[in-house]
């Protein structure tokens, strides 16, 4: 999985190393992260495959996300994560870092990962 740390985009590459002689079934989740009151999901999966057969095709779809009920208030912003030695002040590049989601006082999924970079930053987006 790649996360473009910037917009937030992700894409998933599965490669197979060897022969396939069964029938395979995929399967995925996505988190739907978003504080508009109605928001449009967008999915775009290219499947392609060599074979007996040759496969491609492209399936592109749309779901309509409503948030109502309850209350809250909230902005999508911007995360820049500074990490510094505590005794030099130097900034530490290639610390790693992963961003969950809280749910009832627990760790829930896991959203976001990242490695600082050579100015000791992770920049998050969205």
């Amino acid at each position: 999985m790649n996360t473009n740390q910037t917009t937030g985009k992700q894409t998933l590459t599965i490669s197979f190393s060897n022969q396939i002689s069964t029938a395979y079934s995929i399967d995925y989740k996505a988190l739907i992260n978003s504080s508009l009151t109605n928001d449009t999901l967008s999915n775009t999966v290219s499947i392609t495959g060599n074979g007996e057969k040759t496969v491609n095709q492209d399936v592109t779809s749309s779901t309509k996300v409503v948030n109502n009920g309850g209350s809250a208030t909230g902005t999508n912003l911007n995360l820049v994560i500074q990490k510094n030695d505590q005794d030099t002040g130097k900034v530490i590049v290639g610390a790693e870092f992963a961003l969950y989601s809280v749910s009832n006082g627990q760790k829930g999924q896991l959203l976001r990962t990242g490695t600082t970079d050579s100015n000791g930053q992770i920049n998050w987006g969205n």
